[in-house]
């Protein structure tokens, strides 16, 4: 991935090559698509003005296909005042530049007091609910939330395709009768490249789904430094994370192996697994670590001096977007 997706986004009224998805059959339940190989960053990010958080997941379903799923929870429910938002009535989705109606396989949403996904049909239309702020066909999830339970939005996709900031609208309550920004969605088709997203390895942060991980270091059992492995799509070892300390200078160094390379690198360090950024649910939000930024071809080596004066031990979440020319090579982890 090459875009850093957690940011207060700008308001914006681009893209026209767009698809609308509209709901139907809320009665039809359909079985939970398989789970293979997850692209499992959490691209995060809380939507600008609101209180609505927003993540991202992309799995291979191993088949051709991919399952992409947007979660959003309303972090501070309430009338619209004082920094609460009120429930989102439904938003839409715009599909970019590249994606077209036949590469979509299917649809479904789950609501939070929806026991399975509840699948609807694909169509093509302008929603006349926000057509005063957005004017053309988007991909309509007929979905909202209620209170701070985390609601679900599903596509299925033909191919591999990257994830890139796209419009959104989302509206609400008076508050927010109709709201255009940028969220992280569909880009255009992988060519020649696999891309992950890796991680510096240790446990998890929640015990399923999400597989991002972090790390400790204790600097009087550990010595001047530490090195873990980095590991990307969960079945790849690619490289080493090292953190080293030097009074209360900390050094963090990325290094791939094998023809991966890096695009960016998000890193945070805390006294404590709280002090982690983390949205309702437990998962990482890279896009808040305290560092983030790009990596200078070739991307195989990236190194940061940071101050950081707590003491004791240091919890350590490390992102990084990877990537590697096709075909990709065995999987060597675990």
């Amino acid at each position: 991935m090459t875009q850093r997706i957690a940011r207060h986004a700008g308001l914006t009224l681009a893209s026209l090559l767009l698809v609308s998805i509209t709901a139907c059959d809320r009665h039809t339940v359909e079985p939970t698509a398989p789970d293979h190989q997850a692209m499992a960053s959490p691209f995060a990010k809380r939507i600008g003005g609101t209180a609505y958080d927003i993540d991202l997941t992309k799995t291979d379903n191993g088949d051709g296909t991919w399952t992409w799923v947007w979660t959003i929870t309303n972090t501070n429910p309430g009338n619209g005042s004082n920094g609460t938002s009120q429930n989102l009535s439904h938003w839409n989705l715009t599909l970019g530049q590249c994606l077209t109606m036949s590469d979509i396989v299917s649809a479904a949403v789950k609501g939070p007091s929806d026991p399975d996904w509840v699948p609807f049909i694909p169509m093509l239309t302008i929603d006349g609910s926000t057509s005063s702020c957005y004017p053309y066909p988007t991909v309509k999830f007929n979905l909202g939330t209620v209170g701070s339970a985390p609601s679900y939005y599903r596509l299925v996709i033909r191919g591999d395709y990257d994830i890139a900031d796209v419009d959104a609208v989302f509206k609400s309550g008076k508050s927010l009768p109709c709201l255009v920004t940028q969220v992280p969605g569909v880009g255009c088709p992988n060519a020649g490249y696999a891309r992950e997203t890796a991680w510096g390895y240790g446990p998890r942060f929640v015990p399923q789904g999400n597989w991002a991980m972090y790390f400790t270091y204790d600097p009087a059992l550990d010595g001047p430094s530490k090195t873990v492995p980095l590991i990307a799509g969960q079945y790849y070892n690619i490289g080493t994370v090292t953190i080293g300390r030097v009074g209360t200078m900390y050094t963090v160094t990325y290094t791939t192996t094998n023809g991966w390379t890096m695009t960016d690198v998000a890193f945070h360090l805390a006294p404590s697994f709280a002090g982690l950024p983390k949205n309702t649910t437990g998962n990482p939000i890279p896009g808040q670590f305290i560092y983030n930024e790009a990596v200078a071809a070739p991307g195989m080596s990236y190194t940061k001096m940071v101050n950081y004066t707590g003491t004791g031990i240091v919890y350590i979440a490390a992102h990084a977007n990877v990537m590697h020319a096709l075909p990709l090579p065995v999987p060597n982890w675990p």
